[in-house]
């Protein structure tokens, strides 16, 4: 019984619901953000000792009169070699440099980056990189964990039963 409920333990870990992907959000000012989500470690579609591109990235924008916006665009990020920050076909942004590794197999960092349109300039706007940020978030666990909940009150239930039961009889 106990291996069974080992067993079960075992095969109710609970792992992640989502891939992790990062949400990028960049707000100048104007309170017309744009979003866009990037593999937490993407491949990328070209890379050079300085920079690596991804194509084709879903990006979603509030308009100038507050149309929603979506359209792909291509990101470049830049390493710090290069300037830092990243180009999305329409307006560079440059900042402290936003993913760690090599530009072959880069992964992004977390945090909130300072966003100016020149090297050095003035900073226009935050950069926010939120592990997760798109996701759903409550208060309601994953099935893997209320079935893991479960399995440790059953387990806890089948040692309390054959605990031995000393009995004291009073005169």
């Amino acid at each position: 019984m106990m291996r069974k409920i080992a067993a079960l333990a075992v095969l109710m870990m609970p792992v992640p619901a989502f891939a992790a992907d990062f949400s990028f959000v960049r707000y100048d000012g104007s309170d017309r953000p744009f979003t866009f989500n990037i593999a937490t470690s993407p491949t990328p579609d070209f890379s050079s000792a300085k920079t690596f591109e991804i194509d084709g990235v879903s990006t979603h924008e509030t308009g100038q009169f507050g149309q929603p916006l979506v359209y792909d665009a291509d990101y470049t990020f830049y390493s710090d070699a290069d300037g830092g920050g990243f180009l999305n076909g329409f307006v560079a942004y440059y900042s402290a440099q936003l993913f760690g590794g090599t530009t072959a197999a880069p992964t992004f960092y977390n945090g909130v980056f300072d966003l100016s349109d020149f090297g050095g300039g003035p900073p226009v706007g935050t950069l926010t990189i939120t592990n997760g940020a798109t996701l759903p978030t409550g208060g309601v666990p994953e099935p893997a964990s209320w079935a893991l909940m479960l399995a440790g009150f059953g387990a806890a239930g089948v040692a309390l039963r054959r605990r031995p039961r000393h009995l004291a009889l009073s005169a």
